[in-house]
C-alpha cells in the first residue's frame, strides 16, 4: 500500500462478502476470522526465509532468504537455543554438533535471527527428518512413527470459527493429553497459530488443501474459483508451512471424486507437482472414498463440471461427500463392499500414482489385500470411524506400509448438524453440530476417546460408562459415526430400579462389575468391550480388569452424587494481557455439597459483568449437539451439569469482577480477572 497512503490519517477498510450461501458443507463462519496483520516493513526487507534438515547425524540445516529489490542478498543469521547464542555467521548449509532434534515426543525448538543493515526478522524451526517407505514405513528422524491421529475441523467450538492462539493451543493441549499424536486439517489449510501450537507442544499435522476440486460439493463452494486460483492456493498453504516441523504432509483434497475420470487425475497430478516443486521434502496424500469414486465413475457425467465454472445461478444437486453422509447412516459398516474388488483397485491406481502416501477415508477392508495387491504401496487411515478402532489400530500394528489412523473426528464441531448424535424422540432443539466427536466441542473427552486409548493400550484403569438414565428407554435413532453414547455417570435421581446398559472398555481378557459391593457378573472382554445390563441403585458401580487368571489387575469406580447444591467454576487463567486476544475459559459444572458432579441436572447459568469492564464475554454454551439457544447471549442452559464460558481480553489494564449465576436457585460465584499491559500472556499453552 506505499503507493496509496497519504501523509497524516489513513483508513484501511476489510470488506467480507459473503452472499453466496451455502459455500461450505460445514460451518465456516463468516468474516475475519483469522487474524489481520498490517505489517510495516522498509523498502529493503527480508523474505523468503526457509529453514530446511539436511541432515541430523550430525545435524546440519539450510537457511535461505532474500533481500527484497537487491541483488546482493547476503543475510546474516544467528541460531538461538533459548537465550544461548550456538551460531552466527552468514546464511546458507551450517552445522550444528549436538543439536536437539525435533519430533512429537521431544518438540525442540530454535530460533533463528536474521538480519541486514535495514531489516530484522525471527523464525522458530526444529531440525528433523521424515523418511518413508512401504518397507519401514513412515519414520522421523529414522524411527519408525505410527500416526495416532484425528480429523479436526477448524472452528473453536463455543467460540464459533474465530481463531486465537489461546483456542488452538489449549486444543492442541487437550488432543495430546489424551493420546493423539497427530491432526490432519479437514477439509482446508489451518491456521498458522494452529501450526504453531504443534510446533510447541508436538503434534503431528497433515495440512489439506480442498474439500473438493472442480465439482461442486455444495451450491457455492471453491469449485466456482478452483481453475484459477488452485495455484496461488497451494503456494499459499506451502509458504506457510514450511518452517513448521509439525507439518509432515500436505494433503491434496478430501473424498474427491474428480480421480474417477483422466482429467480428475491429470488434476490431483497437477497439485502433487506443483507441491513438490515448491517443497520436495514432505509426502503427499489425499482422502480417497472409494465408494464414492466408485459411484461418481458409474452414475455421474462430469464433462458439464470441468470445462468451465458454472454461472453463480446455476448448480446441480449436492453430492460428493453429502452423498456418502446419506448412505453412511443407511449401510453403516456394510459399505465396506465398495473398497474391494478388481474395479475399486483401478479406480485408486489412477491417483495413486501422483501420490506419496494414499489415503483411505473408510477404505479400512483394503488394508489386508494392499501388502500383497500393491506391494510399493504406503497407506494411511485419513479417516476412520472411532468404533472400527480395534480393527484399524490391529492392521496399523501389523502392517509397516499403514502408518497410521485418523478418527472423525477429535473435537466435535459446528456443522453437518445431527450426522453424528444419536437422535432420541424426547431430545429437541435445532441440530447444532456434528455430535460424535471424541471430545465434546468444551473440551471434555467422552466414551470414545476412552475407547481408543484402551486400544492404543493408554489407560492402567478401565473406562466405565453406563448409557443415560434419562434415554435409556426412549426410542433411538443411531448414527453409525457414534459407537457409544455412555458416560461416566452413575448419577440419575428419580430413576431408582430402572433398567440400562454398562459398558467397560479394557485390554484385559476378562471384566468383573459389582454394584455396591456386589458381583453382578464377569464377561470376557472382545475388542476390548464388554456390556452389562444393570439396574439403577444409587451407590457405587465399579469395573474390574481381571487377568487370564481372572485376578484383580485395576479397578474403577463411579459413585451417586447427592443432590445438586452449588456450581463450581474452574478458571482456566487469572492473568490475560489486554492484547484483545488472549482467553480464559471458565469451566461450569453443577456439584452437590462435596464437590461431586451432578449430571442429572439442568440449571440455567448466566454471566454477568460489571459496567466499565475489562473482559468480554467471547462464548457462553454447552456441548448440547441440538439446542434452541445460541453462543452469544448472557445465558445457557447447562448439558449434563455442564456449560462453559469463555472470557476475552479487552485492551485496557484492569481487573473485573465476573459473576457466573444459576439464578433460579439463588447460586451466585464471582471470580476475577486482571488484564495487564505485558505484552507476553499468562499461561499461553492453555
Amino acid at each position: 500500500m506505499t503507493g496509496a497512503v497519504e501523509a497524516g490519517e489513513n483508513s484501511i477498510h476489510v470488506q467480507v462478502d459473503n452472499s453466496y450461501t451455502p459455500n461450505c458443507r460445514w460451518y465456516s463462519g463468516s468474516g475475519l476470522i483469522r487474524p489481520v496483520y498490517l505489517l510495516i516493513r522498509p523498502k529493503k526487507y527480508i523474505e523468503g526465509v526457509m529453514i530446511e534438515t539436511l541432515s541430523i547425524d550430525p545435524a546440519e540445516i539450510e537457511v535461505r532468504a532474500e533481500v527484497h529489490g537487491e541483488n546482493n542478498n547476503e543475510v546474516n543469521v544467528k541460531i538461538m537455543d533459548g537465550a544461548e547464542c550456538i551460531y552466527q555467521g552468514s546464511t546458507g548449509r551450517i552445522k550444528l554438533p549436538g543439536a536437539k532434534l525435533w519430533e512429537a515426543d521431544s518438540p525442540c525448538l530454535y530460533r533463528a535471527v536474521l538480519w541486514t543493515d535495514t531489516d530484522t526478522v525471527e523464525q522458530k524451526f526444529g531440525i528433523r527428518q521424515l523418511t518413508w517407505s512401504a518397507g519401514r514405513g513412515f519414520c522421523v528422524n529414522g524411527k519408525e512413527t505410527k500416526l495416532k491421529g484425528c480429523c479436526l475441523h477448524s472452528d473453536n467450538g463455543i467460540l464459533g470459527a474465530c481463531t486465537y492462539p489461546d483456542a488452538e493451543f489449549r486444543k492442541v493441549r487437550i488432543l495430546k493429553e489424551n493420546g493423539y499424536n497427530a491432526v490432519r486439517s479437514a477439509h482446508n489449510p489451518c491456521s498458522g497459530e494452529l501450526l504453531e501450537a504443534c510446533d510447541a507442544l508436538g503434534m503431528y499435522v497433515i495440512d489439506e488443501l480442498y474439500d473438493g476440486w472442480y465439482i461442486p460439493k455444495t451450491y457455492h463452494d471453491s469449485a466456482r474459483y478452483f481453475h484459477d486460483t488452485w495455484k496461488d492456493s497451494v503456494k499459499a498453504m506451502v509458504e506457510k508451512d514450511i518452517n513448521h516441523p509439525s507439518v509432515i504432509m500436505y494433503s491434496i483434497g478430501n473424498e474427491v471424486t474428480e480421480p474417477a475420470s483422466e482429467e480428475g487425475i491429470l488434476t490431483g497430478k497437477r497439485l502433487a507437482e506443483e507441491i513438490k516443486k515448491l517443497d520436495g521434502k514432505r509426502p503427499v496424500t489425499c482422502g480417497l472414498n472409494i465408494m464414492l469414486m466408485k459411484w461418481n465413475a458409474t452414475f455421474t457425467d462430469q464433462g458439464e463440471y470441468k470445462k468451465e465454472h458454472l454461472p453463480d445461478c446455476e448448480r446441480k444437486d449436492e453430492g460428493g461427500s453429502a452423498l456418502f453422509n446419506a448412505m453412511m447412516l443407511k449401510l453403516g459398516a456394510a459399505m465396506g463392499i465398495f473398497v474391494r474388488g478388481k474395479k475399486a483397485d483401478r479406480l485408486v491406481s489412477g491417483l495413486a500414482g501422483c501420490l506419496d502416501i494414499v489415503g483411505y477415508n473408510y477404505g479400512e477392508y483394503r488394508y489386508d489385500e494392499e501388502g500383497k495387491a500393491n506391494p510399493d504401496r504406503i497407506l494411511v487411515g485419513s479417516e476412520t470411524l472411532a468404533g472400527r478402532q480395534w480393527y484399524n489400530w490391529k492392521r496399523v500394528q501389523k502392517y509397516p506400509y499403514l502408518i497410521g489412523d485418523f478418527v472423525w473426528t477429535g473435537f466435535d464441531y459446528i456443522g453437518e448438524a445431527d450426522i453424528g448424535q444419536w437422535q432420541y424422540e424426547n431430545r429437541k432443539g435445532l441440530p447444532l453440530l456434528y455430535g460424535a466427536g471424541t471430545i465434546d466441542i468444551t473440551g471434555k473427552p467422552d466414551a470414545q476417546m476412552a475407547y481408543q486409548q484402551t486400544v492404543w493400550r493408554q489407560r492402567k484403569e478401565p473406562y466405565l460408562g453406563v448409557r443415560p438414565l434419562d434415554v435409556a428407554n426412549v426410542r433411538c435413532v443411531k448414527r453409525n459415526w457414534r459407537m457409544t453414547d455412555v458416560m461416566a455417570s452413575w448419577t440419575w435421581h428419580g430413576y431408582e430400579g430402572r433398567k440400562t446398559m454398562a459398558e467397560v472398555f479394557t485390554d484385559a481378557p476378562y471384566v468383573k462389575l459389582l454394584q455396591n459391593g456386589k458381583a453382578i457378573g464377569v464377561k470376557k472382554v472382545r475388542k476390548c468391550k464388554a456390556s452389562f445390563p444393570v439396574i439403577y441403585e444409587p451407590g457405587t458401580l465399579t469395573a474390574v480388569s481381571l487377568n487370564r487368571e481372572k485376578e484383580e489387575i485395576a479397578r474403577n469406580v463411579l459413585i451417586t452424587a447427592g443432590k445438586a447444591d452449588g456450581i463450581s467454576v474452574s478458571m482456566s487463567k487469572s492473568t490475560l494481557c489486554a492484547n484483545g486476544q488472549d482467553l480464559c475459559y471458565a469451566d461450569i459444572c453443577i456439584v452437590d455439597e462435596k464437590g461431586y458432579p451432578v449430571q442429572d441436572e439442568e440449571w440455567d447459568i448466566s454471566i454477568e459483568l460489571p459496567e466499565g469492564s475489562k473482559v468480554e464475554l467471547a462464548g457462553l454454551g454447552s456441548a448440547a449437539p441440538a439446542t434452541d439457544e445460541g453462543f452469544t447471549a448472557r445465558s445457557h442452559r447447562t448439558y449434563y451439569g455442564r456449560a462453559q464460558a469463555v472470557f476475552r481480553a479487552g485492551y485496557e489494564a484492569g481487573d473485573t469482577e465476573i459473576k457466573i449465576c444459576a439464578g433460579a436457585y439463588g447460586i451466585e460465584v464471582t471470580k476475577r480477572l486482571t488484564c495487564t499491559g505485558n505484552k507476553e500472556s499468562e499461561g499461553k499453552f492453555l
